[in-house]
């Protein structure tokens, strides 16, 4: 019984400093998607396939860190899943920024997942919204050059929000932890 309680307190510490590693390299992960998304291919055009989830995205900034900490986790999962299992091959973007954006979006999302408790679950909202932006891009047209431009253009929208959502837990981590250690 004893060795459960100790395992579960340095479990939870181990997520705490993880999480902490997470939120605090997060800036610099960010960036680097938002650079090499937009070095893929060309310009970047808004064409929106389907409707942005901006709902989503208000109603996760009222809820908990954890909660959304579990959103971004989601969202990072259901973006990887858009460039991990289909075939890229038409879209004709720059190969290496391609990979370091993949690389990049799993190791975030793997990241953040250590951040959250298993019992936390994600809105799931945005499964609809990422199949339904799959269906009506990659799979109507086969996965054609235009089809991936768009995706590439919601990715980038969904990077952004990402950030803005993150960024107010960051800035109060910091500012706590200058009243403890001044």
């Amino acid at each position: 019984m004893m060795s459960h309680l100790l395992l579960l307190i340095l479990s939870a510490q181990l997520t705490s400093a993880l999480c902490s590693d997470w939120l605090s390299d997060y800036s610099t992960q960010s960036g680097e998607a938002l650079s090499w998304i937009n070095s893929m291919g060309g310009p970047l055009r808004d064409e929106r396939p389907v409707p942005f989830p901006n709902r989503a995205y208000r109603r996760v900034r009222r809820e908990t860190v954890q909660s959304q900490l579990a959103f971004v986790g989601e969202t990072l999962s259901f973006i990887a899943q858009l460039f991990n299992s289909a075939n890229m091959s038409a879209a004709g973007w720059n190969r290496t920024s391609t990979e370091k954006l993949r690389t990049n979006i799993n190791r975030q999302r793997e990241d953040v997942l250590h951040c959250i408790p298993s019992n936390t679950s994600a809105v799931t909202t945005l499964y609809k919204y990422f199949r339904m932006l799959e269906k009506v891009t990659l799979l109507r047209t086969g996965g054609s050059r235009g089809s991936w431009e768009q995706v590439r253009w919601e990715t980038r929208a969904h990077l952004v929000q990402l950030d803005v959502l993150v960024q107010p837990n960051i800035k109060d981590r910091s500012a706590r932890r200058r009243r403890h250690h001044p």
